[in-house]
């Protein structure tokens, strides 16, 4: 089971630690499907993050960016994973709310 411990919220932009419950047996899902943009920065543990096409090995150092509607899937190869990452989720307003400024065109084209 993932926890999830909101460290900033407001409306346009979250950032979340998540972890998982320790000592529980952890199933990993056969899919996933993203819902927002997000940096997903990988602090402790690793963990296989796959799409269609192409798999990476992701442990400490590692950053990755999500984009709403992409199907990928993790999997873990320890019972009771040790991963634990900090995500920088931002909301549809706020990428809407941009029109193209460099932020936006910098991270996510």
């Amino acid at each position: 089971m993932i926890r999830l411990q909101y460290l900033v919220r407001t409306p346009q932009v979250s950032v979340l630690r998540l972890d998982h419950e320790p000592d529980i047996d952890h199933s990993d899902p056969e899919q996933e499907v993203c819902s927002n943009y997000a940096i997903n920065f990988v602090e402790a543990g690793s963990f296989e993050l796959g799409t269609q096409k192409k798999s990476w090995i992701l442990s400490p150092g590692y950053v990755f960016v999500s984009q709403p509607g992409t199907v990928h899937h993790y999997t873990h190869y320890d019972r009771m994973p040790s991963d634990i990452c900090v995500s920088v989720v931002y909301a549809g307003s706020f990428i809407n709310d941009r029109h193209g400024d460099h932020l936006c065109q910098l991270t996510f084209q």
